[in-house]
């Protein structure tokens, strides 16, 4: 059996910070695992256009400078084995990604990064709800939420709700999977 897919999301300058950085040791461990089997792994960088809706309806308008749209230099030390795509939305289910994930006819996906509110909890949706069946497996040890805790456990209860809690799974039990 092929390993699926390490997908991790946004982990990047802009998103990391006190209440996120933890998970950065065991997301490194992970993309070790991945990188050191030949397996696909892919890395989202999160960029806010101009005239968003972020912009628009929160008067957000961080995430548009190279400095915090860069992955944090924990993790871009290996984007060489992965593929490296940027996108506007919060789900990481578009553009080159979807466009493999058809290609290759995965089943499964292993998702983890910032943040598990946000872009990890519609990406997770969007790998279930595709026309594909795929089961997403969220790392939850590797998730974190740049909001904080609070807003990382309302994350995975909605994970568990909308996806399944046997999709929630540690990082040590993704590793004996794979």
């Amino acid at each position: 059996m092929s390993l699926p897919p390490l997908l991790v999301i946004d982990v990047q300058n802009g998103f990391v910070n006190s209440k996120s950085r933890h998970v950065l040791p065991l997301i490194a461990r992970l993309v070790e695992h991945w990188s050191g089997r030949s397996a696909p792994i892919y890395m989202t960088q999160f960029v806010n256009r101009q005239g968003s809706q972020w912009e628009r309806l929160f008067g957000w308008s961080r995430l548009r400078d190279e400095a915090e749209i860069a992955l944090d230099p924990s993790i871009a030390v290996y984007a060489k084995y992965a593929s490296v795509f940027r996108k506007d939305t919060y789900t990481a289910v578009v553009g080159p990604f979807l466009d493999d994930l058809r290609r290759q006819q995965w089943s499964e996906v292993v998702v983890c990064g910032i943040a598990t509110d946000s872009c990890v909890l519609s990406t997770a949706i969007d790998l279930f709800e595709a026309p594909e069946s795929l089961r997403p497996i969220v790392v939850s040890d590797a998730c974190a939420s740049q909001a904080g805790d609070k807003a990382h456990q309302a994350g995975l209860y909605l994970l568990g709700r909308l996806i399944g809690v046997d999709q929630l799974v540690d990082a040590e039990t993704v590793v004996g999977m794979t």
